[in-house]
């Protein structure tokens, strides 16, 4: 089968990836590259009956593309216009491309088929014989055509300049240290490497490198440092975008968390929630978020994280980007660098990719997205209620604590709160639909027309949720829990039930000396209790195997449930995705049913409270005036009268011994109240 050959990778229907180790004429052998031990094979007929159904698809090497400035552009496109013509003169008539006579028809021809050449200065007949040749050699790539690149050393062509860009725009951006001769060393190794299919590319001198490091790194320093101002920020965070080369969507996706000074309201209690915090998932190559999460805890925290992961292969009428990231760059803060993401990830398949923390920098695309989000939907989202009253931004929000403009809070930022939690997921669903269908200035073309265009250009295999939904059940419930009988789990107060698990006990119990319940191992997703994945051994057997059962009393609902909403309480956190469509305008506004508001004023507790007159006719020391304000009961029930100093005097004066015995009154000498 043409394209295939030995170590060639495939994805498989699962989400894994499968080696081609054997091939021959009637046969095909394949290997799981997480399992090595899994061994598949095929027959010819069946393999190619997989490939047409796709449940086998060629896995697609990365490479650089050669990215052109606009003055190679136009000189491919001038030269394109004489080898096309020569290339339907070579097949259409059969004309040597290379002889004097060709040349001469060459020129009739063009000047025929565009006018415009006709007073242009053509180029001579051996210029046209050395771009032929340049063209077929590429295999009639039209980029091939393109001048070699005037702001860049001559000495290096377009792919050595190409692959010296993606190398120094992703693997530093992704690492930590900054030595520049280890960064040179694997750059040395990576392109030699490559050069063994790819002859035209090559090496460049440490010289090279270093200028090209060197100018990264000051962009770098410049977007860390606190005195940069903001608008000087977005520019160096363009520039920094510019340097990250992908080449289809999904390739690249930057992962970030971002406090907001901003309280909303609950929509069952009508109470302000603390502080509320967004978890966003930016796709590089054509700028969509792919993933939002709304919480409102005190940090971060690896639930949250999970849920952001979850979100990006989930989809609603509005927000239809999803699929299977190839890398994923986020920080390395506690929720994102922790077991359950790892292990999320490693059963996903997805590379991870760590950067320091409190550097922008290294996550240029979300670190620019955090900051529209500020700007345009936190200060610039026009919001009306049914009653007309409308404000531009959130009155609520106040800005980022380290914003110079922000001015003084008088009151505690809960007081400001005035939407609900529900009518805020509403508006940033709007935010986001129509901030994808806009088209932004830099790339010259809207984020969802990008991603539709590359899904056409690069086919990938594509996921679902519900395709790998036991994939995030990397959370354990307890050491072991106790199979019963029935087959059924427990887990956080639901039940889970599988006829395997059912076969599973009905095994067990043919065993000699065995446990009446067999002890299993269930894990789970916290955002999804409709499943768990039950993890047991059968006795003699090395191999663990592994179960989904299905929740008993929720088998009929369709979306997703937390378990803290099941167990009536709040989730930790808040998908933004919606179940009616939004329609399009081209404007970020949204209408909510009203603005909320609270009382300002606290509820009274009834009690008497003393006055100032009061308390200064009892004459009572600072001491004695505390210990009766953190009493209640004495105030209502202590006599105030002339001679309350004497008496407090005697009680306190009373022997030790007596004190003790004495039933009427406490140990200090205060009179008992029975």
């Amino acid at each position: 089968m043409n394209g295939f050959n030995v170590n060639s990778k495939l994805h498989n229907s699962a989400g894994g990836i499968e080696t081609l180790i054997f091939s021959d004429l009637y046969n095909y052998i394949l290997q799981d590259d997480e399992d090595p031990t899994k061994i598949k094979h095929y027959s010819r007929s069946n393999f190619e009956k997989l490939i047409d159904k796709q449940k086998y698809i060629p896995k697609l090497v990365a490479s650089p593309n050669v990215i052109l400035n606009e003055y190679q552009k136009q000189d491919r496109d001038i030269r394109l216009k004489y080898l096309t013509v020569l290339r339907d003169l070579v097949h259409e008539k059969n004309l040597r491309p290379t002889v004097l006579s060709t040349y001469h028809t060459l020129i009739e021809t063009v000047e025929k088929k565009h006018p415009e050449t006709q007073a242009a200065h053509h180029p001579a007949h051996k210029t046209i014989c050395s771009h032929w040749r340049t063209w077929v050699n590429a295999n009639f790539d039209k980029n091939a055509l393109a001048s070699k690149c005037r702001n860049g050393s001559a000495r290096i062509n377009l792919e050595s300049e190409a692959e010296l860009k993606h190398h120094i725009s992703t693997l530093w951006s992704d690492s930590e240290s900054k030595l520049r001769s280890a960064h040179y060393s694997v750059y040395k190794r990576n392109v030699e490497e490559k050069a063994k299919s790819t002859s035209s590319i090559h090496v460049v001198s440490k010289r090279t490198f270093y200028r090209r490091m060197n100018s990264l790194s000051k962009t770098s320093d410049k977007l860390n440092s606190s005195q940069t101002s903001q608008a000087e920020r977005n520019r160096l965070l363009l520039t920094l975008k510019g340097r990250i080369k992908t080449h289809y969507a999904m390739q690249r996706v930057e992962l970030d968390r971002m406090t907001v000074n901003m309280c909303l309201l609950d929509d069952d209690t009508n109470k302000p929630t603390p502080p509320i915090s967004i978890y966003t998932a930016i796709d590089c190559y054509t700028g969509v978020p792919v993933a939002a999460v709304v919480d409102y805890s005190k940090g971060e925290n690896k639930e949250n994280v999970l849920n952001l992961l979850r979100q990006i292969y989930i989809t609603d009428e509005n927000l239809k980007a999803s699929g299977k990231p190839t890398v994923l760059v986020m920080d390395n803060g506690p929720g994102f660098n922790c077991a359950s993401t790892q292990k999320a990830c490693e059963r996903l398949n997805v590379t991870v990719v760590y950067t320091p923390s409190n550097q922008p920098s290294k996550k240029p695309y979300v670190e620019s997205f955090n900051q529209t989000l500020r700007e345009q939907l936190f200060r610039g989202m026009h919001i009306t209620d049914s009653k007309g009253k409308s404000t531009v931004g959130f009155n609520s929000y106040k800005g980022k604590r380290t914003d110079k403009n922000n001015t003084t809070l008088d009151k505690g930022l809960e007081k400001y709160a005035d939407i609900t939690v529900s009518d805020f997921l509403c508006i940033l669903n709007k935010f986001l639909t129509e901030y994808v269908h806009q088209v932004h200035k830099r790339r010259g073309v809207a984020p969802i027309m990008s991603w539709n265009e590359s899904i056409k250009r690069v086919p990938r295999p594509h996921f679902t949720y519900d395709q790998v939904k036991e994939k995030f059940h990397v959370f354990k419930a307890q050491d072991g829990n106790k199979l019963q009988p029935n087959g059924t789990v427990r887990c956080l107060k639901q039940d889970f039930y599988s006829s395997e698990l059912k076969q599973f006990y009905i095994e067990m119990n043919g065993y000699k000396n065995n446990a009446k319940n067999p002890i299993v191992h269930v894990h789970f997703d916290p955002f999804d209790a409709r499943y768990v994945s039950v993890s047991f051994k059968r006795p003699n057997c090395a191999e663990t195997f592994e179960i989904v059962a299905t929740n008993c009393d929720i088998e009929s609902i369709s979306e997703p449930t937390s378990f803290d909403e099941l167990n009536g309480y709040q989730p930790k956190s808040f998908s933004v995705y919606q179940k009616e469509k939004i329609e399009i305008t081209g404007q970020f506004g949204c209408e909510i049913p009203s603005f909320g508001h609270r009382k300002s004023r606290k509820n009274r507790s009834g009690q008497p409270v003393s006055s100032f007159n009061t308390n200064v006719a009892s004459e009572l020391s600072t001491s004695e005036r505390i210990s009766l304000s953190n009493n209640a009961e004495s105030k209502l029930t202590k006599d105030i009268d002339a001679n309350i100093e004497s008496t407090s005097a005697d009680m306190y004066n009373m022997p030790a011994i007596k004190r003790k015995t004495n039933k009427k009154h406490t140990p200090k000498g205060k009179k008992r109240e029975w």
